[in-house]
């Protein structure tokens, strides 16, 4: 096995980690938020068919950029969704209403 197909194999192990973290999240209590919902929906799903291309061969790993670079970036994605425990709404700040003074 050489390095290559160590690093894919990272690769998808990363989209197919951050898409179950995002689809198992259960939201006890939580507030929904339909814009965070749906940045949570594209992000689950745009990952779980990366994951799937790459593991069928559909697409090929350098055509999608450097894999150093790809896997820095999934895997810090990957890392803060871990922390958050899928809730991709504790990424995003919220607004503040109250006036100026």
């Amino acid at each position: 096995m050489d390095l290559d197909s160590i690093l894919t194999l990272v690769r998808e192990g990363f989209h197919l980690g951050i898409a179950f973290l995002l689809l198992s999240y259960q939201p006890h209590g939580a507030r929904h938020r339909y814009c965070v919902s749906f940045i949570a929906m594209i992000m689950a799903a745009s990952n779980l068919a990366l994951g799937a291309a790459l593991l069928t061969g559909a697409i090929e790993p350098k055509h999608l950029g450097g894999q150093w670079l790809n896997i820095g970036a999934f895997g810090s994605l990957f890392w803060l969704i871990c922390l958050c425990r899928g809730n991709v709404a504790k990424m995003i700040p919220n607004r503040t209403t109250s006036a100026p003074r």
